[in-house]
């Protein structure tokens, strides 16, 4: 049924009161309205800009040169931490690279610590060339190639590590070392060597590893082993973490060798309340190495986290020394 005439002209017809007090109504929720828009604009205005990382703190590559003259480059990313600064110093496997490790030294270097990835004599950047200028290809290791990558290019990379710990910008009195792969065996080896150098009077010459990282460690590369680094007591009582994927080989020597550091904990000096840790980290894929810690979820934050429980905030147990007159 259709509304009368009568009806409409009631329903429209509003007195002049009453269109004032519409009008005032519409006019206060439009004030409102455009008041929210500018308010909002603002906050969408004021959205902090991404932090600008510092020239001095930017990853970069450096290059150095070994005793015997072979020139190697390595990426290296600073930290801002000063002397308090924890350096880690990452060797790869053989026939590999430390560009897959990139995204661990980034949480690292947030972490504080200051990450030199070195790319050892014949691989990455640090491919050598024959007379033609063209790659080396790289053969299997020898005993004799391991010894120039621990006697040559690490020591060259700790000299690096040294000069930045007299420029006061890191603790080389509290080094970590990661290897992998067979990078995990010379770093086992590199560590006992660490720790052979007496300290002469005041002068420290050595003994600056404080835990280390073995990813995928062999059992031996061509009858160079790990082992006889545990034989060195400051090595065996070391923080180590093992990283492995399950259901393959390197899961069992990771196995064998956490019991032989277990077996060898000691009470250390740097930490008298309890045993250093021995930790074991598997991962339930069938990955290893590189693929390991790029591939695998957790791997490079339990790493980072490992390092910053064991070293960076036990930094006070380590005191910076200068190195200035080592050689």
């Amino acid at each position: 049924m259709k509304p009368s005439q009568q009806t409409l002209s009631v329903a429209y017809d509003l007195n002049e009161q009453s269109h004032l007090m519409l009008r005032v109504f519409l006019t206060i929720c439009f004030i409102a309205a455009m008041s929210a828009i500018v308010v909002a604009q603002p906050a969408a205005a004021t959205t902090p800009p991404k932090k600008k990382i510092p020239e001095e703190l930017k990853p970069r590559l450096e290059k150095i040169v070994t005793k015997d003259g072979v020139s190697l480059t390595m990426g290296y990313f600073p930290s801002d931490q000063g002397k308090e600064a924890v350096p880690v110093l990452l060797v790869h496997e053989w026939s590999g690279q430390t560009s897959p490790y990139i995204n661990l030294a980034v949480k690292l270097q947030e972490a504080g610590c200051a990450v030199v990835l070195l790319d050892y004599r014949g691989h990455g950047r640090s491919r050598l060339l024959d007379p033609d200028g063209k790659p080396i290809e790289v053969e299997r290791a020898t005993k004799r190639d391991m010894e120039a990558v621990m006697k040559m290019d690490m020591e060259a990379a700790k000299k690096f590590l040294r000069a930045e710990n007299d420029a006061d910008k890191i603790n080389l009195n509290a080094l970590t070392v990661i290897g992998a792969g067979e990078g995990a065996v010379l770093a086992m080896n590199w560590t006992a060597m660490d720790w052979s150098w007496p300290s002469i009077g005041s002068k420290k010459q050595g003994q600056d590893v404080k835990a280390m990282v073995l990813i995928s460690p062999p059992k031996s590369v061509n009858g160079v082993s790990g082992d006889p680094a545990l034989r060195h007591p400051a090595v065996a009582r070391l923080p180590v973490m093992i990283v492995s994927g399950s259901g393959i080989s390197e899961n069992s020597e990771a196995n064998r060798l956490a019991k032989m550091f277990e077996r060898a904990r000691v009470t250390s000096k740097f930490n008298t309340d309890e045993p250093l840790p021995v930790e074991a980290h598997r991962v339930r894929e069938n990955l290893s190495g590189a693929e390991l810690v790029v591939r695998s979820p957790n791997v490079v934050d339990a790493i980072t986290t490992f390092v910053q429980q064991n070293v960076v905030k036990n930094i006070d147990m380590f005191p910076w020394v200068q190195r200035s007159d080592d050689d």
